[in-house]
């Protein structure tokens, strides 16, 4: 983990977890890359909060496809726009997370997909799928889902990999 380490070295203030009344919030978001045990575990244990993508592996699907269609909710936007076709629910109840920290929570998302992506067997009404897990205590899927999908953004603008973006 020392690169958790030397990232929050850098920071200009203590962690809130350090320093309850001046430090920063943080959250350390990752794409699916960063969805290892040891990984998240160590955001967990520096009480840090954690927004990393999940796997659709074949339990997360069993787990969508069980979900009512009244558990979708209307994604956002980070201008909290609604874009059209993209919903999301919680799946955390229909998952075996113990193996992960406590308090850790399973969100998805759905929505057609954009134009030339390919379809794989599991996409159910033609719709792509995406998870995270995360150990946000917000009530709002739909915030939360978004807020992590500021990750991205990162991404496109850096190609190699390097830079750090408030939310």
């Amino acid at each position: 983990m020392e690169l958790l380490d030397a990232a929050l070295a850098q920071l200009p203030l203590p962690t809130r977890a350090e320093d309850p009344e001046l430090g920063l919030e943080v959250l350390v978001r990752s794409d699916s890359a960063g969805a290892s045990h040891g990984f998240v575990g160590a955001i967990a244990e520096r009480g840090l909060e954690f927004s990393v993508g999940f796997d659709v592996t074949e339990p997360v699907r069993e787990a969508i496809l069980q979900l009512p269609e009244r558990s979708w909710v209307v994604a956002i936007t980070k201008e909290l726009e609604e874009p059209e076709g993209a919903q999301v629910a919680e799946i955390t109840g229909l998952l075996d997370l113990s193996s992960w920290p406590q308090g850790s929570r399973v969100l998805v998302r759905r929505e057609e997909p954009h134009p030339g992506a390919s379809y794989n067997l599991f996409d159910p009404h033609r719709l792509r799928h995406q998870a995270l897990i995360t150990n946000s205590n917000d009530t709002d899927i739909a915030y939360l889902e978004a807020h992590h999908r500021l990750h991205a953004r990162v991404e496109d603008r850096d190609q190699r990999g390097q830079g750090v973006r408030p939310f």
